[in-house]
């Protein structure tokens, strides 16, 4: 099982991208091809941050891909599994993770240091990072948690940031939603009556001239125009459908509220598709629930409010709401699993497989449908 997931610069710019693996999965073919194909779905330019254990297949696999490449090595791995000479014939980049003090023992080691938050809650490192960087070493601030970790390890210059902070609303924000969220919060809502139709939805788009030029785009995409060129807002609708019009209104107003990096909402595009799937081989999930719910999962970080507050404000079906609040229900048990492969918690993903389909495929198929619609838009 692979996922990968963006390493961000002191601005949140995505500017590399980490791959995790499920742990002790031993690198065979079907590992070398689904590696492949995720990367192929990668932006060609970021570097490739891979764990040390892929090392041989990427000497299999280098004159196809364009990234550049470092290894990831825990540093309790040296000389426990990696000996100092294997490490040392390395011809790519290695990032050092450190976890402990006593691991700092290995500070001068290697080009790239990953500090955990583990270790920030055991010792000052803000010499280390002065440090190392002064012999031109890059520091990663590493699996961070909270969006306070962030601004901690910002005030200290880091030059990479990664982990699931920004995926937690900020601690202590009292100020009102603003205008513009709460219309979102409003547009959920009216998107999710039964009693919708495309003349309700019509009336959302057009005012709206920024989603009226979005939509437009997507239905004069390759997917949908079938080489016929769209000039209306109704045209659009009836091209795209009752189902995929929701979608995309949602999608895409979500992205025109957020301020946080692409990559968050590409996350819940990610988690939609999962869910949707999964959900077809359930006889007790609506895949459009499951969709919605995949969708709003991250509907937190993006307004930066506590789930709660959020969902308390608009009216959803009982199982979406379940889902996203308390994670109980067929569909919350389903939403927690597809949240836990997506961000690489295999801990809470204890099969490869759900309802017959590979948790990995899943994955990367989703992959690829997400970079598609963001062709589209």
């Amino acid at each position: 099982m692979l996922v990968k997931r963006p390493i961000y610069n002191h601005q949140l710019k995505c500017v590399a991208f980490e791959v995790l693996s499920y742990p002790n999965s031993a690198p065979d073919e079907q590992m070398h091809i689904k590696l492949f194909e995720l990367i192929q779905n990668s932006d060609t330019q970021l570097p490739l941050f891979l764990p040390f254990a892929m090392k041989t297949l990427i000497e299999q696999t280098e004159q196809l891909i364009e990234n550049p490449i470092i290894l990831k090595l825990a540093a309790k791995d040296i000389e426990t599994i990696y000996s100092l000479a294997e490490l040392k014939e390395s011809l790519y980049s290695i990032a050092l993770l450190i976890d402990t003090p006593k691991e700092l023992a290995w500070l001068n080691f290697a080009e790239y240091l990953g500090l955990t938050e583990q270790l920030m809650s055991q010792a000052d490192v803000s010499k280390i990072v002065n440090f190392s960087q002064s012999k031109q070493r890059k520091v990663i601030a590493y699996n961070l948690e909270k969006p306070l970790s962030f601004d901690k390890c910002k005030s200290m210059t880091m030059d990479y940031y990664c982990g699931d902070f920004l995926f937690k609303p900020m601690e202590d924000d009292n100020t009102e939603i603003a205008a513009n969220k709460l219309n979102l919060l409003q547009l959920i809502q009216t998107l999710q009556k039964e009693d919708c139709d495309f003349q309700a939805m019509s009336n959302i788009i057009q005012t709206d001239p920024l989603l009226s030029f979005q939509l437009l785009k997507v239905a004069n995409s390759i997917g949908f125009s079938g080489g016929q060129s769209i000039e209306s807002i109704d045209q659009a609708i009836s091209r795209l459908g009752m189902v995929n019009l929701k979608n995309w209104i949602m999608l895409l107003s979500m992205k025109n509220i957020s301020d946080k990096p692409v990559e968050i909402l590409e996350s819940g595009l990610i988690r939609a598709y999962m869910a949707q799937e999964l959900a077809k081989g359930s006889d007790n999930i609506s895949g459009q629930s499951a969709y919605t719910a995949g969708l709003l999962s991250i509907l937190d970080c993006l307004l930066n409010k506590p789930m709660i507050e959020l969902v308390n404000q608009i009216t959803l079906a009982d199982e979406i709401k379940n889902a996203l609040l308390d994670k109980s229900g067929p569909l919350g048990e389903l939403l927690s699993l597809v949240v836990a492969y997506e961000n690489g918690h295999w801990e809470y993903v204890p099969e490869p497989e759900y309802n017959g389909l590979e948790l990995s495929k899943l994955y990367i198929d989703s992959l690829a449908l997400v970079a598609q619609g963001a062709r589209k838009v």
